[in-house]
C-alpha cells in the first residue's frame, strides 16, 4: 500500500514524539525561549483498520474539544480508507473518551482513558480493537470488560438494584487489581476511572436499563410499589431507605466529577426523586428544584442542574409551571449570561407560546393512508376521534426504539385511555408501505391496527416538518378540542412523567 508523503511524514513525528519520551522529554511539548508562555500541547490520534467501514462511521464521543473538529472528515487519510490521522491542540485535560465504530461485521467500541499530549494509534484488526500510545496502561483498563453486563430491568427494583450493586463491586476489584499491576498509571487516571465506575452503577439504578441497546426507563414511585407488593411493606421501606447509598448533594456538587460520564442525568434524576418519588412535576415540586439548585450547587452543578430542570418542566408541564418556568428563566440568564444551555431554553420556551392552539392548516390538510389503503386528511382523522385527548406516537417499522416503546408501554397505554378519555393515534414515516403494514399487523395485540396511519409523502411533509420529526419515537398530544398541547410529550413507558403531562392539559 502506498501512502501520501504527508501521512508519512506525520508518522515520522509520531515516532519521534515516542523517541523523546524515551529520552525523557514531554511529547509534543515545544521548547521556546520565553519561559512565560505555555505552549500547548497537541494530542494525536492515528489509527488503522482492515475493516473498511469501521472508519467510515467512527465517533470519539464525550471528547471535550470544539465540535467542528470532530467532523469525519478531519480524520480521513486522502485515499485511505483504511486510515485516519487526528490532532488537535483544545484538549485541555485529561478525560475519557469512547471509540465508537461500527465495521461490516460488528460494533467496536472501547472507553479509553486520554491525557493533553497523547499520542495514541488505533489498530482495528481480525474484528479486534487496541490502543496503543505514550500512556499505554491508561487505554488498556476496559478492554477486557464487558460494556454490557449490567443487568436489564424486568419488573424486580430490589432483583435488578442488587444485581447492579454486584457488577459494581466487581468494577471495583478490578481497578484495585489494575493499579497493583501498572504502577506506571497517574493519581488522575486512578480518581477520574473512580468516578466513572461510580457514576456508572448510580446511572443504572436511576434510569433502568430495558433492554441490550441501552434503552432506559425513569425511576419512580411505581417500581418501590412494586418492591412492597412482591416482598411486603417492611422490605420495601428499607430498601427505599438505602436505595441511593453515597449518592449526595456533596458528592454531586463537587467540582471533580461535573465532567463525569452522565453527571448531569444523576443530577437531575437524584434531585428530583429525592424530593419526591410520585413524580409530580407540580408548580409547588418546581420550585422546591429550583431553589435546591440556587441553595445547594454551585458553578457547573448548578449551571447544568437548573438548566436540565428548566427544560424538564418546560417538556411535562408546561401549562401549570408557565409563570414558574418563566420567572427561572429570568433568574438563569442573570446567573449564567454567557451559558451555551440558552440558546436551547428560548428555544423550546417559544414553544410554550405555540401550544393551545390548533395545529397549522397546512399539518390539518395533509394526507394520510390509513391500515386499509384509504387516504383521510389529518383534520378528518382529529375528527374521528373527536371529545377525546389524542396521543399521536410518531414512528417506522424499522425503528427498535419505537417497536420496543410500543411493546412495553402497551400496559400503560390501557390505564391512560381509561383514566384520561385518551385515543392513540400511530403516524408511521415509513417509506416502504408493505413493510408498514406488516409490521402494524405483527404487533397488533399492542393495539396498532386502530387509528394506523401513513405518511401519505414522507419527504415533503408538513407534518413532519412542522414537529421536527429528525428522532423517533416522538410523542404529540391534541386535546379533544383539536388544540396543540405539548409537540414534545415524554413516553409512555415513563408512566409517572407522562401522567403528569396529562394532568398538566386536565388541570390548564
Amino acid at each position: 500500500m502506498k501512502y501520501p508523503i504527508h501521512f508519512i511524514i506525520n508518522l515520522f513525528i509520531i515516532a519521534c514524539i515516542v523517541s523523546c519520551k524515551k529520552e525523557g522529554v514531554k511529547p509534543t511539548e515545544l521548547i521556546v525561549e520565553n519561559k512565560d508562555v505555555i505552549q500547548p500541547k497537541a494530542t494525536i490520534i492515528t489509527g488503522t483498520s482492515d475493516d473498511p467501514k469501521a472508519f467510515k462511521h467512527l465517533n470519539f464521543l464525550y471528547l471535550q474539544v470544539p465540535k467542528k473538529e470532530l467532523k469525519l472528515e478531519n480524520f480521513k487519510v486522502p485515499n485511505h480508507l483504511d486510515s485516519i490521522y487526528f490532532k488537535t491542540e483544545d484538549l485541555l485535560e485529561s478525560q475519557y473518551i469512547e471509540i465508537l465504530a461500527f465495521g461490516n461485521k460488528k460494533v467496536y467500541q472501547l472507553p479509553i482513558f486520554i491525557t493533553p499530549g497523547d499520542s495514541i494509534h488505533i489498530n482495528i484488526k481480525n474484528e479486534a480493537l487496541a490502543v496503543v500510545g505514550t500512556h499505554k496502561s491508561h487505554y488498556q483498563f476496559y478492554k477486557d470488560i464487558d460494556l454490557n453486563e449490567y443487568p436489564l430491568f424486568s419488573n424486580d427494583l430490589l432483583q435488578y438494584k442488587n444485581s447492579c450493586w454486584e457488577i459494581f463491586q466487581k468494577r471495583e476489584r478490578l481497578l484495585e487489581d489494575f493499579i497493583l499491576k501498572n504502577p506506571d498509571i497517574s493519581q488522575d487516571f486512578i480518581e477520574k476511572t473512580r468516578s466513572r465506575i461510580q457514576f456508572e452503577y448510580y446511572s443504572r439504578i436511576l434510569r433502568l436499563t430495558i433492554d441490550k441497546s441501552g434503552r432506559a426507563i425513569a425511576l419512580d414511585a411505581n417500581h418501590f410499589e412494586q418492591v412492597s407488593h412482591q416482598y411486603g411493606i417492611e422490605t420495601s421501606l428499607k430498601f427505599s431507605e438505602s436505595y441511593f447509598g453515597n449518592l449526595s448533594f456533596e458528592l454531586l456538587n463537587d467540582p471533580k466529577v461535573v465532567k463525569t460520564k452522565n453527571y448531569l442525568g444523576i443530577l437531575r434524576s437524584y434531585v428530583h426523586l429525592n424530593q419526591n418519588l410520585t413524580d409530580s412535576y407540580a408548580p409547588s415540586q418546581f420550585l422546591i428544584e429550583k431553589n435546591i439548585f440556587l441553595n445547594e450547587f454551585s458553578n457547573k452543578a448548578q449551571e447544568g442542574g437548573l438548566a436540565n430542570t428548566i427544560l424538564t418542566y418546560i417538556q411535562v408541564s408546561p401549562f401549570r409551571n408557565s409563570n414558574n418556568i418563566k420567572e427561572a428563566i429570568k433568574e438563569f440568564k442573570v446567573l449564567f449570561p454567557n451559558s451555551n444551555y440558552i440558546i436551547k431554553i428560548d428555544e423550546l420556551a417559544e414553544n410554550i407560546e405555540l401550544l393551545n392552539k390548533l395545529p397549522p392548516k397546512e399539518v390539518l390538510e395533509e394526507k394520510l393512508l390509513t391500515i386499509k389503503g384509504d387516504t383521510i386528511s389529518f383534520n378528518d382523522m382529529l375528527i374521528q376521534t373527536d371529545k377525546k385527548i389524542r396521543v399521536i406516537d410518531f414512528w417506522a417499522s424499522w425503528c427498535g426504539p419505537c417497536i420496543t416503546d410500543i411493546k412495553i408501554g402497551g400496559k400503560n397505554k390501557a390505564l391512560f385511555a381509561k383514566d384520561y378519555l385518551l385515543d392513540w393515534v400511530y403516524i408511521s414515516i415509513d417509506t416502504d408501505v408493505v413493510k408498514w403494514q406488516q409490521k402494524a399487523v405483527e404487533l397488533k395485540k399492542y393495539g396498532t391496527l386502530k387509528n394506523q396511519y401513513l405518511l401519505l409523502d414522507p419527504i415533503n411533509s408538513a407534518l413532519k416538518e412542522k414537529f421536527e420529526l429528525n428522532t423517533i419515537p416522538r410523542y404529540v398530544i391534541i386535546d379533544k378540542n383539536g388544540y396543540l398541547v405539548n409537540d414534545k410529550a415524554p413516553k409512555p413507558t415513563e408512566y409517572n412523567s407522562f401522567i403528569s403531562a396529562l394532568n398538566d392539559i386536565k388541570n390548564h
